[in-house]
């Protein structure tokens, strides 16, 4: 199975000289089912090759450990940026970051926030018992605001029923600080 893919053609803004194609997958190999993202690359947006997994689901207990799905790369300030929809086995869903210097080896951001290590850079709206987006952040996509990022993404109420687009942007130059717009 594959689902929800996002590519980044070739740019002079970046390095790749090929098409990159980020995908969500299913990862039956580890203990139970998740879901996991693979990457493809293409010389002419037309015939792809699968490159295989580049990010999986966190080990046991971690925010992320029901899978990772969803998400969106950017290139930024030397580097590409997946900023990534996780989900921890109770559903609790959240956005991650991964970084890589090439586009095919993909590393979990390990700063985190929210009082967990290497945690999510963006989490629902805990704060308000009946707020719009407590049950959930999902489906991200970032767009550059000048020295700031701007992220756009998928909120739902704790009823997980009922749901809206958001926007959170980055502290200046901090692709880590998000705050609810």
């Amino acid at each position: 199975m594959v689902a929800w893919a996002r590519v980044l053609p070739p740019s002079t803004t970046h390095p790749a000289s090929h098409w990159l194609m980020t995908y969500s997958s299913m990862d039956t190999a580890s203990t139970g089912s998740s879901f996991a993202i693979g990457l493809a690359v293409s010389e002419d947006g037309v015939k792809w090759k699968k490159m295989g997994k580049v990010l999986e689901a966190g080990g046991i207990g971690c925010w992320d450990d029901g899978g990772v799905s969803r998400r969106h790369v950017i290139f930024w300030d030397g580097q590409y940026l997946m900023f990534y929809e996780g989900a921890n086995q109770k559903g609790a869903h959240a956005i991650g970051l991964a970084t890589s210097k090439d586009g095919f080896t993909w590393t979990k951001d390990t700063h985190g926030s929210n009082s967990q290590p290497g945690g999510p850079i963006f989490a629902p709206h805990l704060q308000d018992e009946d707020g719009w987006d407590r049950g959930g952040a999902s489906c991200p996509h970032v767009v550059n605001v000048g020295d700031s990022l701007g992220l756009y993404y998928v909120g739902f109420d704790r009823t997980k029923k009922v749901s809206a687009f958001g926007l959170a942007v980055s502290a200046q130059n901090d692709i880590r600080c998000f705050h609810h717009a």
